[in-house]
C-alpha cells in the first residue's frame, strides 16, 4: 500500500504539540577513543531500504547535524532552533573537536563556522574531504567577501551563509542541504 508520512506538528496553532522523541537530544560528545562508526546518513540511503507505513504516533526519523561554532550564543539559539525542527544535533566549539568528530561520526549535514580556534573551518573542511566524506556543508560565518565566499565553495562546501542570517532561510536551506544528498 501506499506509505503514510503524518506532517510534523505545528506548535504555533492550539491544539499541536511537538513530536515525542526516543533519542537523546542533548548536546554531545565524542567519547575518547574516537572509534568510527559506519551507518550511512539518513539523508544519503535509498528510502526503499528504511521505509515503513508510519502510524500517527511514530517517531520522524531524524537527520543528524554537527553545528561547529564558538559563539556560544549564537550556538545556543542555533542548536535550539534545529532541535524543535526535529533535527538530533551535535555541537563542537573548535574546528580540531569538530575535526574529531567527524572523523568518529557519520552526520547527514554540518554547519560550519571560517573563524574556529586550533583549527580554521576551511582546514576543516579540507580534511573533512581528504578523508573521502561526502557530508553536505553549509559555511555560516561573518566573513562576507567574494574571496571567502569562492574559497570555502572551492574547498567543498555545498553551501555559504553569511552572518547575520534569517533563521527560516537557514533551515530552509539546511533542508535543501539534505534533499540534494538524497537525490
Amino acid at each position: 500500500g501506499k506509505l503514510l508520512r503524518p506532517s510534523p506538528p505545528d506548535a504555533t496553532r492550539p491544539g499541536f504539540g511537538s513530536w515525542p522523541s526516543s533519542r537523546q537530544t542533548e548536546t554531545s560528545l565524542v567519547p575518547a577513543p574516537y572509534t568510527r562508526l559506519t551507518h550511512t546518513p539518513l539523508a544519503c540511503r535509498d528510502p526503499a531500504q528504511y521505509d515503513v507505513p508510519l502510524q500517527v504516533h511514530d517517531t520522524p526519523r531524524s537527520m543528524r547535524l554537527l553545528i561547529v561554532e564558538d559563539h556560544p550564543i549564537l550556538a545556543d539559539g542555533l542548536i535550539k532552533a534545529l532541535k524543535s525542527a526535529d533535527y538530533a544535533v551535535d555541537h563542537a566549539t573548535s574546528g580540531e573537536a569538530a575535526d574529531h568528530m567527524l572523523a568518529a561520526q557519520t552526520y547527514d549535514a554540518g554547519i560550519l563556522d571560517i573563524g574556529l580556534p586550533k583549527l580554521d573551518g576551511y582546514e576543516g573542511l579540507r580534511r573533512m574531504r581528504r578523508r573521502g566524506s561526502k557530508t553536505p556543508v553549509l559555511m555560516l560565518t561573518a566573513r562576507d567577501a567574494l574571496e571567502d565566499r569562492v574559497r570555502g565553495l572551492d574547498l567543498g562546501a555545498d553551501d555559504y551563509q553569511t552572518k547575520p542570517y534569517d533563521l527560516p532561510e537557514l533551515e530552509a536551506r539546511v533542508r535543501a542541504l539534505l534533499r540534494r544528498c538524497q537525490s
